[in-house]
């Protein structure tokens, strides 16, 4: 993780309500920004296909752009493996 709270080596993808993929990344060092056109009103999923060396992958997260946003940030958390042993879940 680097000091922005950025984690590298993400397989990430984002898709529309229906599953079509509109983008595909590996995250790094800096924030990544969509290229494709996001529409406001529709659904969006953001999911890790796969996570970085050492971690769980993430919770997909559902969003949509609204009329009056001009931009939206979208996290992912990551959990490192074991973390949920650490707390005495099985």
């Amino acid at each position: 993780m680097n000091k922005t709270g950025e984690l590298s080596g993400a397989l990430l993808v984002l898709k529309r309500e229906d599953g079509t993929e509109t983008d595909r990344w590996i995250s790094g060092e800096t924030p990544h920004r969509i290229s494709q056109e996001i529409k406001a009103g529709e659904w969006y999923v953001l999911e890790e296909v796969q996570a970085p060396s050492g971690y769980q992958r993430a919770e997909p997260v559902w969003f949509r752009l609204s009329e009056s946003e001009g931009e939206k940030l979208v996290i992912l958390k990551n959990r490192k493996k074991g973390k949920d042993r650490e707390r005495g879940k099985p």
